[in-house]
């Protein structure tokens, strides 16, 4: 099995401050602001609203996120690079282990993440923390439909056909699924 733990690491040991970079994303035309505005109109975050995003990497879509926000991600090298360059209130963690009491956030979101899981197990258990935590809403960004990369666990609109499903924000590979609670 593909181990992207170490690949995540490796990310958060670079010289550098680029969130592009250091998240993955520098052979790619996302544009993180637009990514973060599309996922706070979905979930209806504002100021006010406490926020959870799973798998938050070094901080690319929190930085434009304004919010009561708080991150996880199993990646010590990021959740370090994120704290230094954006003072979050970030944790490390397995993505099917939160540390939070039931109902502790307003919506919880995970973008460009499950793609990295190793398995479909894994990712239906990240889902159901995600909404053990979460009071009204979650929302899981560009899920793989097809991937360039055979490491990636790829998805179905089919398995989430009881939820909202929308186009992928950059990758029309990929899409979004938002789930009320």
């Amino acid at each position: 099995m593909f181990d992207w733990k170490k690949v995540w690491s490796k990310k958060g040991k670079l010289e550098s401050q680029d969130l592009k970079l250091l998240n993955g994303y520098e052979k790619t035309s996302i544009n993180p602001e637009k990514v973060s505005k599309n996922i706070s109109k979905a979930l209806g975050i504002n100021k006010d609203t406490r926020v959870l995003e799973v798998g938050c990497g070094a901080g690319m879509i929190a930085q434009f996120l304004n919010c009561k926000y708080v991150g996880i991600d199993y990646s010590a090298s990021l959740i370090e690079k994120h704290r230094r360059i954006l003072n979050n209130e970030v944790y490390e963690s397995e993505a099917n282990k939160l540390k939070f009491k039931d109902k502790s956030f307003d919506c919880v979101f995970a973008y460009s993440v499950f793609q990295y899981f190793k398995d479909l197990d894994y990712a239906y258990s990240v889902i159901e923390e995600m909404k053990r935590v979460s009071k009204r809403s979650i929302f899981i960004g560009d899920l793989a439909i097809n991937s360039h990369d055979t490491n990636h666990l790829l998805f179905k609109k089919s398995m989430f056909e009881k939820h909202l499903i929308t186009e992928g924000y950059y990758n029309s590979d990929r899409f979004n699924v938002l789930i009320e609670l």
